[in-house]
């Protein structure tokens, strides 16, 4: 499943795709959480909240490896890396992934 940057809403893509064809298994979920740190100017989820968010991605998509770029923010890849118990990498510009 690919979802560009999901601007705060990878959940409900998630659950979406899930909704729409329950048949299928997801094995990869690839693209941008925009989950923004803060900068002393924006609200940012915390780490309760970042909890939830990888509880909850592993639940609606138990098979898959997700993989997230820079928007997702560095407190939440490292919050939901340490969650999500190696479910989770960082892509990059160039990076090959075998899916």
């Amino acid at each position: 499943m690919f979802t560009g940057c999901a601007h705060n809403g990878v959940l409900n893509i998630a659950a979406t795709v899930q909704s729409v064809i329950p048949s299928k298994q997801v094995h990869c979920l690839f693209g941008g959480f925009h989950l923004i740190d803060g900068k002393g100017y924006v609200e940012v989820e915390t780490t309760e909240e970042l909890t939830s968010i990888a509880n909850e991605l592993t639940n609606l998509l138990p098979t898959a490896q997700f993989y997230t770029g820079h928007c997702t923010g560095e407190k939440a890849i490292e919050v939901l890396t340490d969650k999500m118990e190696g479910k989770l990498a960082s892509f990059y510009v160039g990076m090959e992934v075998i899916i």
